[in-house]
């Protein structure tokens, strides 16, 4: 009886969690994942709240050559902060948003976060229509 109790512990911890809900995040463009820290790390905090699916991969591309690459494979080439692809279950995001300072230019986000939830509007709706995507999301809270 005691080890049923231990597992059922184990098992709420893990469930209530961070880890529990957790997208896979790549660092794409480096030799190591501590490369793209400056990075990274505020993207995992941004990503706090905005229920991503936990199947979901989010690409980081960690240089400027790796931004550009995904942009022109996945026909996006109209951002220069993020995409969405649906099919593929996956968003990029451009390291350079995070290394900006708000409000940031190119996109009617003003910021990091504002990126990552209308991203997420784009999963939501399944659709690529852009004033939709802000539209499920709402103004930033």
């Amino acid at each position: 009886m005691h080890r049923t109790r231990w597992l059922f512990l184990v098992v709420l911890l893990w469930a209530c969690s961070p880890w529990a809900s957790a997208q896979h995040i790549i660092a794409f463009g480096v030799h190591r994942a501590a490369d793209c820290e400056p990075v990274t790390r505020p993207l995992i905090d941004k990503l706090h709240g905005i229920g991503y699916p936990r199947e979901w991969t989010i690409v980081v591309a960690c240089t400027a050559s790796i931004a550009n690459r995904l942009q022109r494979k996945g026909d996006a080439r109209r951002t220069v902060t993020a995409f969405t692809n649906l099919r593929q279950r996956l968003t990029a995001i451009n390291r350079e948003l995070f290394l900006k300072a708000a409000p940031l230019q190119g996109t009617s986000q003003p910021t990091a976060r504002a990126v990552l939830r209308h991203e997420h509007g784009h999963i939501v709706c399944a659709c690529a229509d852009e004033h939709m995507a802000d539209k499920i999301e709402g103004p930033e809270k």
